[in-house]
């Protein structure tokens, strides 16, 4: 890690100027990787699976050959990074186990091959314009890519000098449960320095297995000491003006600025609801006392747009997900569960006949 300091003025000891993390990645950034290596890989099987394709036809592998073809390139990458992400190979902490790689990767590539199976013996358009021996080879192709990429990921992303290094603010319950999964699950995403926290009883000793560096008055100076990347703020109560100001710094400085609970949704893909302020459930968009009218036309809009991509996905592969779902688990294949949504309240009371339908 770079550091620079410049001279104050009066001659007073030198703070940090810029903090650079140079190839250290984020958990985000680690996940676009992997998922970026899929493409490439299943793009380079689809095009050498229609090169391998040409041996069995009278054809040529040209530049028109190619072009006239290229339409199942796509068709087959989306379909393998979605069932990949079905199954949670884009998963950092997954992708590190070859013992549930493999199983999963054979489960994508089975998947692809039960669905496409159905569509060739049913499809009422002339067989002859669906390939076989394409796919086969690419589904060899992809799975043998794929997990060489999975290996090749695990020796090099896991390197101490591509982890971000990361100091945690606060070492009560909220700090310890992040702590704890760093250690136990995420190591090789986020190297765990320490605590800052201003107890004293807690100063120079260890909380769950992490030294706690000194108060949190001085988190710019240890962060730079340390050699962080990251600052993670984890402490449930309103942000105090000193600490905030502490924490601009630190974002000034280069530091990455994360609180908790993102943190915890970004490894996990759960909200830690348990160590959340009540101001965390508003969202960012609210203005004049609602949703902007941008932000509900937009959302509306994502949503009939996935429903109706995955609508058309489920049609094709549900039944063979639903197959292997029974075969795989006990119990019914849908899960049920009463859920409250928004205005769920309201709704009750114009039920009730407690307020005027509107």
């Amino acid at each position: 890690m770079a550091l620079s300091r410049d001279k104050a003025v009066d001659g007073s000891m030198s703070r940090p100027a810029r903090i650079s993390s140079g190839l250290r990645l984020t958990p985000a950034e680690r996940k676009t990787i992997l998922w970026l290596g899929d493409v490439l890989i299943t793009i380079s099987a689809g095009v050498i699976a229609l090169w391998l394709w040409t041996f069995s036809k009278p054809h040529s592998f040209t530049v028109q050959f190619l072009v006239e073809q290229a339409r199942w390139i796509p068709i087959l990458t989306i379909s393998w990074t979605l069932i990949a992400w079905a199954m949670g190979l884009y998963d950092t902490r997954l992708s590190l186990r070859a013992s549930v790689v493999m199983p999963r990767l054979l489960g994508v590539a089975g998947v692809m091959l039960a669905g496409y199976l159905p569509i060739f013996f049913l499809l009422v358009a002339p067989r002859q314009l669906l390939p076989r021996l394409p796919l086969l080879y690419f589904l060899f192709l992809a799975l043998v890519g794929s997990a060489l990429w999975r290996w090749v990921y695990a020796i090099t992303l896991t390197q101490g000098a591509l982890r971000q290094k990361g100091i945690i603010i606060g070492a009560g319950w909220a700090g310890r449960t992040l702590a704890e999964l760093l250690q136990d699950e995420y190591a090789a995403e986020i190297q765990l320095l320490g605590f800052l926290d201003d107890d004293p009883a807690k100063q120079k000793t260890h909380i769950a297995n992490v030294p706690v560096l000194g108060p949190t008055t001085d988190v710019l100076d240890i962060a730079c000491d340390q050699g962080a990347d990251a600052v993670i703020y984890a402490i449930t109560h309103r942000v105090q003006p000193g600490m905030f100001q502490a924490l601009l710094d630190c974002q000034a400085a280069g530091l990455s600025v994360i609180q908790m609970p993102a943190l915890y949704e970004t490894l996990t893909g759960r909200v830690p609801v348990e160590h959340v302020r009540s101001d965390w459930l508003l969202p960012g968009e609210v203005t004049g006392g609602q949703a902007a009218l941008t932000y509900r036309l937009f959302a509306r809009l994502l949503d009939w747009v996935f429903g109706l991509l995955a609508g058309t996905f489920l049609i094709i592969l549900g039944p063979v997900v639903a197959l292997l779902i029974k075969l795989d688990s006990p119990g019914p294949v849908f899960y049920r569960q009463v859920r409250l949504g928004r205005a769920f309240g309201e709704w009750v009371r114009q039920v009730a006949g407690r307020a005027p339908a509107v």
